[in-house]
């Protein structure tokens, strides 16, 4: 009974361990996809641009900004503070310069949202899509990839 024992134990073993065999490869194969090494290259060339990127990147902060909403009666204000990002560091100099022409576009922007435009996660997208573009337009060279709200207040 016991030698009985022993081959039902080692048969059993035998399973679990064809199992975990089979489970293995085939999570690996899944892992990898169909083209393992053509992904990986092309994972890894897309990490590499996109940490290029990164160390490009500059922040560049604005003063405060306080406007009236245009809701009726003019009693709601919003005061934010906002960050410039862009990608190439050799744009600093010639930014400063720009600096009375971007906080114009801004001002004139800000002031034209209700309460309602900006209340939303939502609003708040299309205000920084909207501020993006026409930033972009004041720029002669460089790009402005992004726009931080560091503080966004409406009272």
């Amino acid at each position: 009974m016991s030698k009985k024992k022993l081959i039902l134990l080692l048969s059993g073993l035998l399973v679990v361990g064809i199992i975990g065999g089979g489970t293995f490869f085939y999570l690996q194969k899944r892992n990898t996809g169909k083209n393992g090494p053509e992904t990986n290259s092309e994972g890894i060339e897309a990490q590499e641009k996109a940490q290029s990127l990164l160390k490009n990147r500059v922040n560049f902060p604005l003063e405060n900004f306080i406007v009236n909403l245009a809701d009726p009666g003019g009693r709601r204000y919003l005061s934010t503070t906002i960050v410039l990002e862009f990608n190439d560091k050799e744009l600093m100099g010639s930014l400063e310069k720009k600096v009375p022409e971007i906080r114009d576009r801004i001002l004139m922007i800000l002031p034209t949202k209700t309460f309602k435009d900006i209340q939303s996660a939502e609003g708040k997208k299309t205000l920084r899509t909207a501020l993006i573009r026409e930033l972009n337009d004041v720029l002669q060279e460089g790009e402005i990839t992004n726009i931080y709200f560091q503080e966004f207040v409406v009272q």
